[in-house]
């Protein structure tokens, strides 16, 4: 799919920059200063691969997770998640941490499982097209301009811990939990029942007169 494809470009793009010891420019002018690419390439590559990962227990539950990037801080001792997002357009304030906590928050607890020093914070750039220059005709490549922009966030490992625990319970159990009140999947359902109702309640009034 596009989305897959431009993935692969962004992180191809760091690598390039990886090599120079840097972050690409765009990313470095929007993070903390002192902010560099983590450099093992061969462990970051292990870690961004589909049926291998980064991995860890909690209390024996196997969780696994795929990493885009890591920032590593001066002293080489911490570290931050780093992940790269494609949108339409950039998104507000806020965005990360709305749809993505859970995710870097898992992140923090992989990491710190395999002898690293999360720095409690991790960052996302969003890259959205924006223009295509115009060039000459019969040119194989056509360049692309993307705005880019970065979010970062607090992460917690004990949250992440906290909902493999909960979510061990819930496949245990012999009964399902209740939905939560603010599950967008539950409330599709009841509004879909409430309307199957009041139409199957129209469709007998409408069948009793005939």
């Amino acid at each position: 799919s596009l989305p897959n494809g431009l993935d692969e470009v962004t992180k191809d793009y760091h690598d390039r920059w990886r090599q120079r010891g840097s972050l690409p420019p765009e990313i470095a002018a929007q993070v903390p200063a002192g902010a560099q690419p983590y450099a093992d390439l061969v462990n970051l590559n292990k870690w961004r691969t589909l049926g291998r990962g980064i991995r860890a227990e909690v209390d024996g539950i196997p969780i696994v997770g795929l990493l885009d990037d890591l920032i590593a801080w001066p002293g080489g001792s911490k570290v931050s998640p780093y992940d790269f997002k494609s949108r339409k357009s950039i998104p507000p304030a806020g965005y990360a941490g709305k749809y993505y906590q859970t995710q870097v928050d898992c992140y923090h607890l992989l990491l710190a499982a395999n002898g690293f020093q999360p720095d409690g914070m991790a960052y996302f750039s969003f890259w959205s097209p924006a223009e295509i220059d115009l060039h000459d005709a019969g040119l194989p490549k056509v360049p692309v301009h993307f705005d880019v922009t970065v979010q970062c966030l607090p992460t917690s490992p004990d949250e992440a811990a906290r909902l493999v625990r909960e979510a061990a319970a819930c496949l245990r159990a012999t009964d399902p939990p209740p939905p939560g009140p603010e599950c967008q999947q539950w409330i599709y359902i009841k509004g879909r029942s409430v309307l199957e109702a009041q139409l199957a309640a129209v469709t007998e009034v409408v069948s009793a007169k005939a």
